[in-house]
């Protein structure tokens, strides 16, 4: 579905954050790494998963990988038993694998039956929710917005859930030729076209100024014309879900750039944005309080 901007409406939120500071870990207050960890504790059962290999009556390892991925990050594993009945009735001892972490992968033997390629299945239907802020600023001219919208639309195997233009008042491209444009990214993707009315201060301040738009678990933000990557929506998808990375923040590699700068919209909205002081500096600051170091992700780290 097609949109534009609405002042009045915000969207509901959607999808679940990798990380969520919840009110007491807010950085007003006293703050921990134990008291973090226990805040996001979760656990997985590889139970009654699909993907659990067996030997006899124990769990030796997974089908996605996910096991030796656990064990490479360093997460909890453990071994419980439970007594089950097999399809004939009868009762057995089964050893298998908890998790101190959320599997994205877990599926039923029940989804099994209605799927083929089970890996690559399961693969396809996890998917990062992500929305871009596109800034025309007063250099970009028509030929970088089409780039833009040509790479976002084109990006591989992952897509993005909604894209936010954000035009400044000195900007000098028709709205009519923007909003043209974006039909080229088809039905299923939203879009919004945020005309600002007075000179922006800086990027980081629009971008506050339109995060109550944002509706997805992250938000990454670039100027038009920078060379997005056409696998940049699914380099994040597979740092998250396959390879276990805690991304609350990614920072661009050049001080005060905006260009890939993409925040978990929870962080965001815990550390109240750039108020009083740019959201990067106060994500850095929590980071060295806390001994954090996964806060601290710059942009090369996921595009290589």
């Amino acid at each position: 579905m097609n949109g534009f901007f609405n002042k009045d409406k915000q969207p509901d939120p959607e999808g679940k954050p990798s990380i969520i500071i919840p009110n007491e870990l807010k950085p007003e207050n006293e703050i921990s790494s134990s008291k973090i960890q226990e805040a996001l504790k979760v656990t997985t059962s590889c139970k009654e998963c699909f993907f659990a290999e067996y030997i006899g009556n124990s769990q030796v390892d997974c089908k996605m990988g996910m096991i030796d991925k656990f064990k490479e990050k360093g997460y909890k594993l453990e071994i419980e038993s439970d007594t089950v009945l097999d399809e004939d009735g009868n009762k057995s001892d089964i050893k298998y694998y908890t998790s101190e972490k959320i599997c994205h992968f877990y599926r039923t033997k029940e989804w099994s039956n209605l799927k083929t390629d089970h890996v690559n299945q399961a693969k396809e239907e996890v998917q990062i929710s992500v929305d871009i802020i596109l800034i025309l600023d007063k250099e970009c001219k028509f030929e970088d917005f089409q780039d833009s919208i040509d790479r976002i639309k084109n990006q591989e195997n992952k897509k993005i859930s909604q894209l936010i233009v954000v035009q400044y008042i000195d900007n000098r491209i028709s709205e009519l030729d923007i909003l043209g444009h974006l039909k080229i990214l088809g039905e299923d993707t939203t879009f919004q076209l945020i005309s600002m009315t007075d000179l922006v201060i800086d990027d980081f301040f629009a971008v506050d100024y339109v995060f109550r738009n944002c509706k997805s678990s992250y938000y990454s933000v670039f100027k038009a014309g920078f060379k997005i990557p056409k696998n940049f929506v699914n380099q994040l998808n597979v740092m998250i879900y396959e390879d276990l990375e805690v991304l609350p923040f990614i920072e661009p590699d050049k001080d005060k750039d905006i260009n890939g700068y993409t925040v978990q919209r929870y962080l965001h909205e815990a550390l109240q944005g750039n108020a009083k002081a740019l959201l990067s500096d106060k994500i850095k600051e929590f980071a060295e309080n806390t001994g954090s170091k996964e806060f601290l992700v710059k942009y090369s780290d996921v595009i290589k």
